[in-house]
């Protein structure tokens, strides 16, 4: 009898039912913990001379350390190192997402491996052989610690996460059996915003399935057309004469002349889901939280998502480390997408206005007088993410300077009174982030000194280099993906890094110089392109930076072995082909802008319409749907030429009534793009309400984005010529 697929499949699926999988999880905890015991054993045995040797070292800087043992003569070295990446493999394969006690348990094994690696770095690399030599490798090492501590802060943050799905749902629950609701302000704030991006923003709080709400549009433009697009919609205008201290002096000025218990504030361009306050606001029934923030997605994710720098902080990789945040009381708030208690404002002197990150600053001051700050890890709004790389650059580079601003500002997080230790890391983390910038800058230029002047910071060999540097980098690469739920990768932050380190740099170093002083500055949204764009500007480090790689590489060639040393040859033609291919090619296809035509985000949904042109109805599906357009699949295709076919355009499933429309183009199958002529109120609201405010709709589209390795492949077949892209 043959057996069919279905068989198969049920005879495996019993095999892994099986399986004793909690005996299992026991045993890899067990030989892990073993493995790691032993590592460190046999590591503190080959560091014990080098520890001998510290006062010798710090006499003179002519002292060497050579004493690493041969692991290609003693085989059974690798053992506990290779034992324990094989326990961190199979783990990982076991487990989707990882468990508590393995998230720790991981955690701790990179933690092992990256000390052990600078104890490698410290007591057996240094080149003191010159002057010059001692110099590049004092610098070369203090750039890895830097990176090391970085990281060691991150895992930390990605350690044990806080989930208050559950508690959100009790809480909820309570407030909506007493009835008892604290009226909530909803402010946005807004100064130079396209009037399409507020009306959805606008028409998206709303929404919001709550009883006592007021919306609230602060205008620091000062535009008419901000106040009468206000008065058609029915909310609230406030406007002020003076526009200092931006956005922060602008949500002052409204809290002066408003009155609700709770401020829930989002950005122009960001569109809550109808159960953000219903989800949020139950928290505040202990009076000792002061503010909830909540995850947010990008509603034109599908439009930057092609650009590999971006990828990393596109992600909902931040709901990760906001949920490791959360759990010291050291959550951050991003400026939108955040509900505050306005008499935790009243004690902590209103909205910071010291420095450009006034939702950083905001977040220090409330831990620091004792309130809570939670995070809920939820998709509940939506943004509208940078729409060029120079906007995304721009973005970063204010909100290096605004935490670099802290340094000199009452908000420092290493001063202020009312931190614990565990607050003051994570958010030492963030000052400490941008200053690494540094790091990847020294990094990129190592192999350069070395190709053209012979100049190398390390002295080893490069299995030395395999037994220790690899192992860190191999874990890293596996582990931090897998940390994150496979959201980022540290290819896309390789790449983000490398990118942002020469922008990121001179503004750090600027902000050192002079802290103050810059104005703040909005990032632009609602950009169009018809054509691709090359930003020069930022790809002109990266191009300058490969052709020195390529020239290097040739003269190193030419003088190939500098001190008659081959292994260092060897590592730095490593080094330097994996940085040429991945952060400079990869950060180089990364100034390109792709054409964005289009006034506002399509998104897939299959809906039947009604198409009416000279009294004569047309059957069709929608394709893709947005509030200014669609493009459809027409049962009868007119034969009337592009933006001459006008007439009206219905969608019964949403209770679109009929309403001016065009075809503005013509496609294949019969399909055509549709553009909106005249819309009304109604349907405007019930186009966004269904495309927007929909909570289910963004955790839909997080777990189909999720895939980011594949979407850095299409970021690598960028170089191909886009004669072909065009947008539907």
């Amino acid at each position: 009898m043959k057996t069919t697929v279905s068989d198969r499949n049920v005879f495996w699926e019993n095999i892994f039912e099986r399986v004793p999988w909690k005996k299992i999880e026991h045993v890899l905890f067990l030989a892990g913990l073993t493995m790691v015991a032993v590592y460190l054993w046999q590591e503190k045995i080959i560091f014990n001379e080098w520890f001998a040797s510290i006062m010798a070292w710090c006499g003179s800087m002519s002292a060497w350390f050579n004493t690493i043992p041969d692991f290609q003569a003693t085989p059974f070295l690798w053992f506990p190192l290779l034992s324990m990446i094989s326990i961190v493999l199979l783990g990982i394969l076991i487990y989707r997402y990882p468990p508590r006690w393995f998230r720790a348990f991981i955690i701790g094994v990179i933690f092992s491996v990256h000390t052990v690696y600078i104890l490698f770095r410290v007591f057996g690399t240094l080149n003191l052989a010159t002057h010059i030599n001692a110099l590049l490798s004092i610098v070369v090492l203090l750039a890895e610690v830097v990176t090391y501590f970085c990281l060691i802060a991150l895992y930390i943050q990605l350690l044990w996460p806080v989930d208050r799905r559950k508690q959100a749902d009790i809480l909820s629950r309570a407030i909506a059996e007493r009835g008892q609701y604290p009226s909530v302000d909803v402010f946005i704030p807004t100064c130079s915003e396209p009037i399409a991006i507020l009306r959805r923003t606008v028409i998206g709080c709303q929404a919001l399935e709550y009883p006592k709400k007021t919306i609230y549009m602060l205008d620091d433009g000062n535009r008419g057309e901000v106040k009468a697009l206000a008065d058609t919609l029915g909310c609230e205008y406030r406007a002020r004469v003076k526009n200092i201290h931006a956005k922060a002096g602008n949500l002052n000025h409204a809290l002066k002349h408003s009155c609700g218990e709770l401020i829930a504030v989002f950005d122009a361009d960001c569109i809550p889901t109808r159960n953000f306050l219903s989800r949020t606001v139950g928290f505040f029934q202990s009076d000792n939280v002061g503010l909830v923030t909540a995850g947010q997605y990008f509603y034109n994710y599908a439009t930057v998502s092609h650009n590999v720098v971006s990828l990393s902080e596109l992600s909902p990789f931040f709901m990760q480390t906001q949920m490791g945040k959360d759990t010291f009381n050291a959550t951050l708030c991003y400026g939108t997408c955040f509900v505050v208690r306005r008499a935790a404002l009243d004690c902590v002197g209103g909205i910071p206005t010291e420095t450009l990150s006034e939702d950083w600053a905001l977040s220090i001051k409330l831990q620091a007088a004792g309130y809570k700050t939670y995070f809920l890890n939820e998709i509940l709004a939506a943004g509208a993410a940078a729409e060029s790389i120079g906007e995304f650059v721009q973005q970063r580079l204010r909100w290096t300077r605004g935490t670099l601003q802290a340094l000199f500002a009452p908000t420092n997080p290493f001063f202020i009174k009312g931190l614990n230790f565990w607050q003051r890391l994570i958010h030492c983390y963030g000052i400490f982030y941008y200053l690494s910038f540094l790091s990847y800058f020294i990094f990129l230029s190592v192999p350069l000194l070395y190709f053209f002047f012979g100049l190398s910071p390390m002295h080893t060999t490069f299995i030395h280099v395999l037994v220790f540097f690899f192992p860190n980098f191999f874990l890293n690469l596996v582990i931090f993906s897998w940390l994150c739920k496979r959201y980022t990768t540290r290819i896309t932050a390789c790449v983000f890094e490398n990118f942002m380190s020469f922008p990121l740099l001179v503004e750090a170093v600027l902000t050192l110089l002079q802290p103050f002083g810059v104005p703040f500055r909005v990032t632009r949204k609602g950009i169009r392109r018809k054509t691709m764009e090359y930003n020069k500007l930022f790809a002109s480090p990266l191009a300058v930076f490969a052709c020195l790689y390529i020239i290097g590489l040739l003269y190193g060639a030419h003088n190939m072995y500098w001190d008659y040393d081959k292994d260092l040859f060897y590592i730095y033609l490593v080094w330097t082909f994996f940085t040429l291919v991945v952060p400079l090619c990869l950060g180089i296809q990364g100034a390109i802008d792709l054409p964005q035509e289009r006034h506002s985000e399509r998104f897939p949904y299959e809906l039947a319409c009604e198409f009416t042109i000279a009294g004569k109805p047309v059957h069709a599906r929608t394709i893709n749907l947005s509030d200014t357009g669609a493009l459809v699949k027409l049962c009868g295709s007119p034969n009337t030429a592009c933006g001459t076919v006008t007439g009206l355009f219905s969608i019964p499933e949403l209770c679109i009534a009929p309403m001016p429309a065009r075809i503005i183009r013509n496609h294949e199958s019969s399909s055509a793009a549709v553009e909106f002529l005249d819309i009304s109120i109604e349907n405007h609201r019930r186009l966004v309400e269904f495309l927007y405010c929909r909570p289910e709709h963004w955790m839909d589209k997080i777990l189909s984005d999720r895939n980011t390795m594949k979407m850095v492949w299409r970021s690598a077949l960028r170089f191909v010529p886009l004669k072909n892209i065009r947008q539907n």
